[in-house]
């Protein structure tokens, strides 16, 4: 069924509004009572979407569905969930604000960001905040948001009862960070916020970055990034595809919306930050991608987070070669990754 035809035909979320739904008397939850092991939480303020994303994975998944953030909070607390989509642009709370709560209450939960508009601080808000999984445009292709839902429950499933730990920073560590830019301000602004606690590295382009990445082992790749360094791009993907356990951090000044969305689901960036650089929000944000590479070398499992879209480059010269280079540095340092 199509996604209009779905909003014209199911526009309630009572008992007899699909089958098998048991809604909750106290709350604006519902849930899909099947056998079903995965749990799919969806979150929108319009009840035509909500009905229509129930009955495109009620067959599959228990579906919970809700208008409102705040019971959908409310239920992550009772229960475990596998897989997080919400829309962005609602009335009682946003979908990044949903998101980032949601990071702390459960964060083995898979996190997927649905809306209707290009809206760049949103975007880079529900990276930097919630770290989301992927980013889905309305109106969605039912069997491409079939699969990608698919591989988050694949994902939450595989990592539901993998520890995490968080993992102090020591006062010295051998993995570094890559700087890449055209000019080096932003490395000489790393290496000060840095004070000695690994190296710091410096490439001008994609072709240096490559050299020092066989020749050093890399926990956090920070790059300035615009529109139309295919490149650049082309390396970042192809870097989280075969090395996933390395950090990106974008910095950039394009407002370039679906430049940051690519990056997100096909790199799986950390953080993004905008241009003129704030020096404290940097130096956290290295801290934090260090600790995080910490953590994944110390369970590697955990990096499944991290599967990306399979990038379209490499069948060109330039992404065959990158991807060669890439894969021979997979378990240099890390180990299988």
């Amino acid at each position: 069924m199509s996604f209009s035809r779905m909003l014209n035909t199911e526009t309630t979320l009572s008992g007899t509004g699909a089958a098998g739904a048991v809604p909750r008397a106290d709350s604006a939850i519902s849930l899909d009572a099947s056998i079903k092991k995965a749990r799919l939480l969806v979150v929108d303020d319009d009840e035509r979407i909500l009905a229509a994303l129930k009955s495109l994975f009620r067959q599959r998944y228990h579906v919970f569905v809700t208008t409102d953030g705040n019971k959908a909070l409310e239920f992550l607390r009772k229960y475990q969930m596998h897989v997080i989509i919400s829309d962005q642009r609602m009335p009682i709370m946003s979908g990044v604000e949903l998101l980032r709560q949601s990071r702390g209450i459960s964060p083995r939960s898979v996190r997927i960001l649905l809306t209707g508009y290009s809206d760049l601080a949103s975007i880079v808000g529900s990276i930097n905040d919630g770290e989301v999984y992927r980013f889905i445009n309305k109106p969605w292709d039912d069997h491409a948001l079939h699969t990608l839902v698919a591989e988050a429950v694949t994902i939450a499933l595989e990592l539901a009862d993998t520890p995490y730990t968080v993992v102090g920073l020591p006062k010295k560590m051998s993995a570094g960070i890559l700087v890449i830019d055209g000019n080096e301000d932003v490395f000489r602004a790393a290496r000060e916020l840095i004070s000695g606690l690994c190296p710091v590295f410096y490439a001008a382009d994609s072709a240096s970055a490559l050299h020092l990445l066989q020749q050093h082992e890399i926990a956090v790749i920070l790059a300035d990034v615009e529109s139309g360094q295919t490149k650049l791009t082309s390396l970042l993907k192809l870097l989280k595809q075969e090395n996933p356990q390395i950090l990106t951090i974008i910095v950039t000044k394009a407002a370039d919306s679906e430049l940051v969305i690519e990056l997100i689901n096909q790199a799986q960036v950390f953080r993004i930050l905008s241009k003129p650089l704030s020096v404290g929000l940097l130096k956290s944000q290295l801290h934090a991608a260090l600790q995080r590479y910490l953590a994944y070398k110390q369970t590697p499992a955990l990096t499944k987070m991290h599967r990306v879209d399979p990038a379209t480059l490499t069948h060109s010269g330039v992404g065959a070669r990158i991807l060669d280079t890439l894969k021979a540095l997979r378990g240099r340092w890390f180990g299988a990754a």
